[in-house]
């Protein structure tokens, strides 16, 4: 097998790539404040529905799964 050094990529006139087309190449950045509103949004979900949930779990603990 034969070995491949990094040399035998270098190329003249090859630039590297801005921070623009870095966000490009990586799919860009999720805005913090969408990141924050979400999280916001899930918390006050859970909060409002906490007995639901909880009646959900409970029940599903306390389930006979084995009839």
């Amino acid at each position: 097998m034969k070995h491949i050094s990094m040399s035998s990529f270098d190329n003249p006139g090859l630039l590297p790539l801005t921070i623009a087309e870095m966000k490009n190449t990586s799919g860009g950045k999720f805005p913090s404040i969408l990141k924050r509103l979400t999280f916001a949004a899930l918390v006050t979900w859970t909060i409002e529905n906490w007995t639901d949930i909880k009646k959900g779990v409970n029940d599903g603990w306390d389930a006979d799964h084995w009839e």
